[in-house]
């Protein structure tokens, strides 16, 4: 019996090895520059044992074969394709979208149960249907009504500076405006974000920038072992979305409902999709949630990355204090939507802030059938590769934007270079994503910002605090561009009008 069990354990080792060293063959057999795999890792090693960030070897492999179009690289067994050229990029995000419209990140309704139905984690047709009913509510429009609520919660920032102390940590305080911010706009609800240590919308991110390195592990094996993560029943978010969030949402649409109570909000185009489709009561909170997702943690991350680098430069603060003196006067102190739109060293600012500080590092895609896509082999010589179906798709965002090809000067912040050409420039800015795959709330996160800006530059300059660690670096074990250090602001009274 020994035998035969050393005998089989034996021959599934043979196989599983056999099988690795073939599927690690795979582009040396297209000819294409890849990373060398090591046995059952691929290129995982350094992931799995939490030494660098899966971005970290992607950003390693661009430096090495910068001369390439695309390099491959296996996560674990997965063949797996870096794309570094910016046409090719956007053939595949845009024109060529059909062959890459899934995100390689999607879940299970049982594990996930809210999560499930945000469009970032939804395919094929249910994807579109939930980008069709969602796309409308970020319109210019819709974005109108906003701004008049965005300006109240800037007033009630700006007095909270007042009332604390004059040095504050900017990502708690980007935290309470953007939360504050989509309570209020989103659901018509007062968050009590500058009122309580630990308001709702706070409470309710707190797990979604989690840096347990449990989380980690836990976020590796949804990633990348989809099989696995079935069998383990293994969660992105799961109880990490309070029953608070189900119970406010919830509870407000049924206030609406009971006294005929409409506003023109995020939470009444949900009440709108009830009255025309049978609707569970999670997928009525994952709609919730998807607005809660696009409008406070990654927003709440690049107002922080925003805050940092304006308080870095005097030169840009500056120059953003006058702009919005001058459009301010022209509009008689009123923040329109023209005179938001005329902001435009301040959008260059936010844009160049993108570039640097984009919240993911990375853009993942799933090749959903074969695609034919045009190379240099490891040769260098022009010619195609077949991009197989199952393979992963990895856009470098961090790589493209400090690639000194598109972007002159990259690890200076200069925000001028947006003025001078903004659409071709901010064409190669990836931090929002492209294509049909776009992020949704990318205009709900630009107007929040700049209405920050107004509000704060109105009032105050900023300048980086002595204890502010210098430069900026993130959480290793996070996916999103959480701030390793605080970044402490202090808050000197400047008025505008003195």
């Amino acid at each position: 019996m020994l035998i035969f069990l050393t005998s089989v354990v034996l021959v599934a080792s043979f196989v599983v090895i056999y099988f690795l060293k073939s599927r690690y063959e795979y582009w040396e057999r297209r000819n294409i520059p890849y990373l060398q795999p090591r046995l059952f890792f691929g290129n995982m090693a350094d992931v799995v044992f939490l030494r660098k960030p899966f971005y970290q070897i992607c950003l390693e492999g661009c430096k090495k074969f910068s001369d390439f179009p695309l390099y491959g690289l296996f996560s674990f067994w997965t063949p797996t394709v870096v794309l570094q050229d910016i046409e090719l990029i956007r053939s595949t995000l845009i024109k060529n979208f059909n062959y890459f419209e899934d995100h390689f990140l999607t879940v299970e309704h049982d594990t996930d149960p809210i999560l499930y139905f945000n469009p970032m984690c939804l395919t094929g047709e249910a994807w579109r249907n939930a980008r069709l009913n969602v796309t409308p509510q970020f319109t210019p429009g819709k974005l109108k009504y906003i701004i008049p609520v965005m300006q109240n919660v800037g007033k009630d920032l700006v007095k909270y500076i007042s009332d604390k102390q004059t040095c504050l940590e900017a990502k708690n305080l980007a935290s309470r405006y953007t939360g504050e911010i989509v309570f209020m706009a989103g659901f018509g609800l007062e968050g009590k974000s500058f009122v309580n240590d630990t308001p709702i919308p706070m409470e309710i991110g707190f797990g979604i920038s989690a840096n347990e390195k449990m989380m980690h592990i836990k976020h590796m094996i949804g990633t990348f072992f989809p099989s696995l993560r079935r069998l383990l029943k293994v969660s992105f978010l799961g109880n990490q979305v309070p029953p608070s969030f189900r119970d406010i949402v919830l509870n407000t649409i049924e206030y609406r409902k009971v006294n005929k109570i409409s506003r023109p909000d995020y939470l009444n185009f949900v009440i709108s999709l009830m009255s025309n489709k049978d609707m569970t009561e999670d997928e009525i909170v994952g709609y919730a949630y998807t607005l809660y997702l696009d409008g406070y943690e990654t927003s709440s991350i690049l107002l922080t990355c925003l805050l940092y680098s304006v308080a870095q430069s005097a030169t840009v603060q500056e120059k953003c204090r006058r702009e919005i003196r001058d459009v301010m006067k022209n509009y008689q102190g009123q923040l329109t939507h023209e005179a938001i739109v005329e902001l435009k060293y301040v959008d260059a600012v936010i844009f160049e802030t993108l570039r640097m500080h984009s919240p993911l590092a990375l853009l993942l895609r799933l090749c959903t059938k074969n695609f034919q896509a045009p190379c240099i082999d490891k040769h260098h010589k022009q010619t195609d590769v077949t991009i197989d179906k199952g393979t992963i798709l990895v856009i470098p965002t961090k790589a493209i934007h400090y690639n000194p090809t598109f972007h002159e000067n990259p690890e200076t912040f200069y925000p001028e270079r947006f003025l001078n050409d903004p659409l071709l420039q901010k064409s190669y800015v990836l931090g929002f994503g492209e294509g049909p795959r776009i992020c949704l709330g990318r205009n709900f996160a630009v107007l929040q910002l700049k209405v920050c800006m107004v509000a704060l530059l109105s009032e105050y300059s900023l300048k980086l605090n002595e204890k502010t660690i210098v430069p900026y670096e993130k959480l290793m074990h996070n996916i999103l561009n959480v701030p390793k250090s605080p970044i402490l602001i202090d808050f000197v009274k400047a008025p505008l009008h003195e």
